[in-house]
């Protein structure tokens, strides 16, 4: 005879469901969150510079692919009001090479009544990349950002012998 009648089994198979439920919930919230990550506007801008950066593109191969975006807060901070982000942003090209991009982009503040086609646009400020563990510089910088009127590439030679992934 089973130690467990009838509730007691429903009861189990409710927590069971209950679980898988939160569980399921829990992964398709991360994975539409990251969608809306990689979709933002200072992430599909700096995207498109990073494509335009020859130097890299070499090395990492086309197409480039974002993987998962940490939601640390000493790599990734996002203030929308105060108009503020930061990122590291983990990418593998075509040739199997890994990189970081690393990106601040800023807009003017805006509040929560802000109509929504009031809010300005974001402008990247500065990007850099990492290729391998200390191989890590400045690439771009928004000409708004330096006293005269050039965008900042900066022409690099990497090493061959780099890692593939950086740590």
């Amino acid at each position: 005879m089973s130690m467990l009648g009838g509730l007691g089994r429903l009861g189990i198979a409710s927590v069971g469901c209950f679980a898988a439920s939160y569980i399921g919930y829990q992964i398709y919230r991360r994975e539409s969150s990251q969608a809306n990550i990689k979709g933002e506007p200072y992430v599909v801008q700096a995207m498109g510079i990073l494509q335009g950066y020859d130097v890299v593109m070499e090395r990492l191969g086309s197409p480039l692919k974002m993987h998962h975006i940490s939601y640390d807060p000493n790599d990734n901070k996002v203030d929308v009001l105060d108009g503020k982000a930061k990122m590291k942003i983990p990418l593998t090209g075509s040739k199997g090479s890994s990189a970081y991009l690393y990106l601040w982009a800023t807009r003017p503040p805006v509040t929560m009544d802000t109509p929504r086609k009031d809010i300005p646009e974001w402008t990247v400020n500065q990007l850099d990349i990492e290729l391998g563990p200390t191989y890590r510089w400045t690439f771009y910088v928004n000409k708004d950002q330096l006293d005269n009127d050039k965008i900042g590439f900066v022409d690099a030679q990497i090493p061959d012998d780099l890692p593939t992934n950086p740590s």
